[in-house]
C-alpha cells in the first residue's frame, strides 16, 4: 500500500505564504553576524574585584583548610565519657548556642 496523498499534499514540501524557498539556515546565519557585528568587543582591562565580604570569607576559608575537618582527640574524650556514663547533655547551653546561630544569620 503506497500513502502518495496526506492532507491534500501529494507528495510535495509545504511552504509557507511568503517564503522564498531559501532553507531557514541562512536566514539565521545572517542575523547571527548581524548581532555579532553589533556585540562590543571584549576589553582588555576587564577586571574583578571583591566586595568585603567575600574578601573576608576566602580569609575564612583559607584558615579552615588548614585544620582537621575533625578533631580527633575531642571524639575520643566524648566517645569515653559516654562509654563510662559521665557524658551529660547540658540542655540550656545548646539551646543558647542555637539561638546564637539563628541570630547571627539574620545579620
Amino acid at each position: 500500500m503506497s500513502v502518495n496523498n496526506i492532507n491534500g499534499l501529494n507528495g510535495q514540501t509545504a511552504q509557507r505564504s511568503g517564503d522564498s524557498g531559501k532553507p531557514a539556515a541562512s536566514t539565521n546565519a545572517t542575523e547571527r553576524d548581524s548581532a555579532q557585528a553589533n556585540a562590543p568587543a571584549p576589553s582588555a582591562t576587564d577586571s574583578v574585584s571583591l566586595t568585603d565580604k567575600a574578601a573576608q570569607l576566602q580569609r575564612v576559608e583559607a584558615s579552615l583548610a588548614d585544620r582537621p575537618e575533625v578533631d580527633n582527640d575531642k571524639v575520643a574524650a566524648i566517645r569515653q565519657s559516654i562509654e563510662n556514663g559521665s557524658y551529660k547533655v547540658d540542655a540550656g547551653r545548646i539551646a543558647d548556642k542555637l539561638l546564637q546561630f539563628e541570630s547571627s544569620l539574620n545579620k
